[in-house]
């Protein structure tokens, strides 16, 4: 009787802490990726030219590059949409 009551009492205990542990493997697994999708759009900019950036400022290059290092995933998603979208990759 002492081991049923116990495995009634144990188990949503179990079942919380497994659900945890998959919060947290999920999270960590949405974290690589936007570090390399991250990574991915920094080495972009770096490889496109000057004159392949949208906008009549000369420092555009600049400007997109201290955007992502600065804003992390914001600004390579926007990086993404405004720029790599619609030009392509750098060449």
């Amino acid at each position: 009787m002492e081991n049923a009551t116990s495995s009634i009492i144990m188990t949503p205990f179990l079942c919380f802490f497994g659900l945890f542990n998959i919060i947290w493997c999920l999270m960590g697994l949405v974290s690589l990726v936007g570090f390399v999708f991250w990574i991915f759009m920094l080495i972009d900019v770096i490889r496109r030219k000057d004159k392949a950036f949208p906008g009549e400022s000369k420092d555009q290059k600049l400007l997109w590059l201290l955007l992502i290092i600065f804003s992390s995933y914001i600004g390579a998603f926007i990086y993404y949409f405004m720029v790599y979208r619609k030009e392509g990759a750098a060449k």
